[in-house]
């Protein structure tokens, strides 16, 4: 049985669901992330909570918490250069190490991709 008010059907302090969230919390304390090393070992805690077929509510309220440390750190140190058009496409090739010729298979035909690619960009 959960405790909760009769107003606003909330938990209680004290309750279950405090205790199941504050054992989260001492298992593996969140704080902000200032290293490579602290955002891989919140990644693990993060990779074993997303990986189960089902969270409680002090789980996702937890993973939650988790999600937003590492946003925070990757925006401050990981942040990813704003790319559009043929600047985007350029790093997805680098990125997956493919040459432009990989792209016709987007295009109805290769003539296509041969207009598109002369048109846009000599280089590509």
């Amino acid at each position: 049985m959960q405790n909760t008010t009769p107003k606003s059907g909330k938990m209680t302090p004290g309750s279950r669901s405090d205790r199941l969230y504050l054992a989260l919390l001492e298992k593996f304390p969140p704080r902000p992330i200032s290293s490579e090393e602290e955002l891989e070992a919140t990644q693990e805690v993060i990779d074993s909570l997303i990986s189960r077929p089902q969270l409680t509510q002090e789980e996702q309220d937890y993973l939650n918490v988790l999600g937003s440390l590492v946003r925070e750190y990757e925006e401050l140190y990981h942040s990813l250069p704003s790319l559009h058009g043929v600047k985007l496409i350029e790093a997805l090739l680098a990125e997956f190490n493919l040459n432009t010729e990989d792209l016709i298979c987007i295009f109805k035909s290769k003539d296509s991709f041969c207009r598109v690619r002369i048109a846009h960009h000599p280089i590509l």
